[in-house]
């Protein structure tokens, strides 16, 4: 078992809870969009998780789902931001979704663009998996940019029209923001065997954790005053 496998396990716990706590929740259009973001965080996750356990039928086969998952969250997130915002311009999407799909096709076939991870024994009877990349990653990296780079135009252009909504994306925006920099930790040789892009969503899973504490206490909060209101005849 690797050293470091408690990290994709936490991280999936942590995204699973998000996903069943909103299952319960009133939906919309835009709630929906965001199981689905969640879903893939999940995919993501698990596929890391598991092929740090070294599950059946292979790692190789595990990295190319966590890989999937990372690398459609821009596109998911796209869809969370149109609801949201209701939006109906698509703002080259469909460009970006179709450079991703093949990306994606081209790299289970070859490896091209990333590498599965090198599996290194440790002293302790672990291992650690470690990232050799090249420069073939530049690639994923400008199209994932030019995938969030039409989410943020879109923020853009619809928020200031709706301030509110704006505003209320900051902290999402601050967790992808996050993402992507511990994708560019992977390079780093500090972080070598280190998970860090599974810890960079630690930002992310709090930010979704603090809304919906937000929101019970909100519905809390609503239910004492009604309670209240109707115990104060007696």
């Amino acid at each position: 078992m690797s050293s470091f496998t408690i990290v994709p396990i936490i991280a999936l716990f942590c995204y699973l809870f998000l996903l069943i706590s909103f299952l319960a929740a009133k939906k919309d259009a835009a709630i929906y969009a965001f199981m689905e973001l969640l879903l893939t965080m999940v995919i993501w996750a698990s596929g890391s998780l598991f092929m740090r356990l070294a599950y059946w039928p292979s790692e190789g086969f595990w990295f190319h789902v966590s890989l999937t998952g990372l690398l459609m969250i821009p596109l998911v997130f796209y869809r969370f931001l149109k609801r949201f915002l209701r939006v109906e311009k698509s703002y080259h999407i469909h460009f970006w979704t179709a450079a991703i799909i093949l990306m994606l096709l081209v790299n289970y076939k070859y490896s091209i663009f990333v590498q599965p991870p090198e599996v290194l024994s440790l002293g302790n009877g672990g291992s650690a998996y470690v990232y050799h990349l090249r420069w073939q990653v530049v690639i994923p990296f400008l199209v994932e940019g030019g995938a969030l780079f039409a989410c943020s135009r879109m923020v853009y252009e619809n928020s200031r029209e709706n301030k509110f909504a704006g505003k209320s994306l900051r902290p999402v925006w601050l967790g992808i923001g996050a993402l992507a920099l511990g994708q560019i930790g992977i390079a780093l040789p500090v972080f070598r065997g280190f998970p860090i892009d599974i810890c960079s969503g630690i930002v992310l899973r709090s930010v979704c954790i603090m809304r919906c504490i937000k929101s019970a206490c909100s519905v809390l909060t609503f239910w004492c005053q009604k309670l209240t209101v109707l115990w104060q005849p007696l």
